[in-house]
């Protein structure tokens, strides 16, 4: 039996000594680096056999980003105090590793741990009790006031089993931690570490992300933070506080404002225009006619113009060179039709001279020539086949220029009509009668083009 205590003395002496080594050698590495962070905590501890209280303290390397790995080398002292009135007295190293998961990134992180397992070597502080290794596992909850202070809230537990003892010290716990970093660098002062900036060069001032890098929540330009107008519209056009710049005071930023040079005290649309309630591209503070039509040519002062002055606006006159004197319709055209085609038959007589009848048609043909004076008309006159074709033609042609004549008179433009003689050619009726020669003897009006 005392070969055999002291074998157990020396393997738990041999543990104790590496336990410690490791201990020393994490925490001189953490110093050497700018994430080695110290903790001190206090934990409450319910046992199978009793209740105790225990203090612990560690170190911590972050490793890996933004999922957060930690391996942490803590020393733990547990004083159980038994049902007996006895106690147990612990100095345990445990050798952990966390997996931690940020849920706020900003300045003030939060960050759940869902899991924190290792290993851990009880070494008693009197000679009746026995050490040895155990599991452990925690879960907790860290938040960071600070960039360089963790407050933790966790709950623990850790089945022990002592060697060389019955005594089934199992136990969870839960309790608080502080924690604080070393070697903080932080270049630019936006309390993100210089090892896990990204953007070095930050403003002070500035809001960052979990990266050092500045936010701009508006996308202004402007880091929040230093932005004084965190909500300005896409766009807009800011000063070197953020806020939006409004060149002519109307209300909407230069960036938006299509009309960035609006007299002051002007209403306008959310383009930053003047209104223009008409539509007719006067604003209204110099619109004279504020209810011109959709559609109507306007003057510099919003009213409708009327070339032909017939009451139908320029822009919706469908007839805009309607004489003065003819009464027109909602479109603005003359109530007499223009002339398509028109006929006269039995025109004139051998002598080539114009008939009542055929007169009386002029003085129509007349009317609706002045009604529409940009279209332009033929007066085509055919003639009976008495004669030769030459005198035919030569015939028909007189008798077009005396027509010509005729309406010209009537207050037709000169230009507005052309004459053609066609002869004999195309006959309407057989020229073996009288009668038929007399039908044959025509005028024949046809419209030709717009002027």
């Amino acid at each position: 039996m005392r070969t055999s205590a002291l074998t157990y003395k020396a393997i738990r002496g041999i543990l104790s000594g590496i336990f410690l080594i490791a201990y020393l050698a994490f925490a001189v590495t953490g110093f050497a680096q700018s994430p080695f962070r110290a903790r001190v905590s206090g934990e409450a501890i319910t046992a199978l056999d009793g209740v105790g209280t225990g203090f612990s303290a560690g170190a911590l390397l972050r490793i890996s980003n933004p999922h957060l790995l930690e391996f942490s080398l803590k020393g733990t002292l547990t004083d159980y105090t038994l049902d007996n009135d006895s106690s147990l007295l612990y100095l345990s190293p445990e050798l952990t590793c966390r997996y931690s998961y940020e849920i706020a990134h900003n300045i003030k992180r939060s960050s759940v741990f869902f899991g924190e397992a290792g290993l851990g070597y009880s070494i008693p502080l009197d000679d009746e009790n026995d050490g040895g290794i155990f599991p452990v596992v925690h879960a907790g909850y860290s938040f960071k006031p600070l960039p360089i202070i963790d407050i933790e809230f966790f709950i623990s537990a850790r089945p022990m089993y002592p060697y060389g003892s019955s005594d089934d010290l199992a136990s969870v716990g839960g309790g608080v931690g502080l924690v604080f970093q070393f070697g903080f660098k932080d270049q630019d002062g936006d309390w993100v570490p210089d090892w896990r900036d990204t953007c070095s060069n930050t403003l002070r001032g500035a809001i960052v992300d979990e990266y050092g890098c500045a936010l701009d929540s508006d996308g202004d330009g402007v880091f929040d933070g230093i932005d004084k107008c965190q909500n300005t519209p896409w766009g807009c056009i800011v000063d070197e506080h953020g806020c939006p710049i409004d060149s002519d005071g109307d209300g909407v930023c230069d960036g938006l404002d299509l009309c960035p040079d609006t007299p002051s005290h002007i209403k306008v649309d959310s383009t930053g225009c003047p209104l223009d309630s008409d539509g007719d591209g006067v604003p209204d503070y110099r619109d004279n006619c504020p209810g011109t039509p959709l559609g109507c040519i306007v003057d510099e002062h919003g009213c409708p113009m009327d070339s032909d002055g017939d009451g139908v606006c320029d822009g919706l006159d469908e007839c805009p060179q309607t004489p003065t004197g003819f009464v027109v319709d909602a479109r603005g055209c003359p109530l007499v039709a223009p002339v398509e085609r028109d006929e006269i038959r039995d025109a004139y007589d051998a002598s080539m001279n114009i008939r009542a009848n055929a007169m009386q048609r002029l003085d129509n043909i007349a009317e609706r020539l002045r009604a529409y004076p940009y279209r332009v008309v033929e007066i085509g006159v055919y003639t009976d086949s008495e004669g030769s074709v030459i005198y035919n033609i030569n015939r028909s042609t007189r008798v077009a220029e005396k027509v010509r004549e005729v309406l010209v008179g009537r207050g037709v433009d000169v230009e507005q009509v052309t004459i053609k003689g066609y002869g004999e050619s195309d006959p309407v009726a057989p020229n073996s009668s009288a009668e038929g020669m007399r039908q044959n003897r025509r005028i024949v009006f046809k419209y030709l083009k717009d002027r």
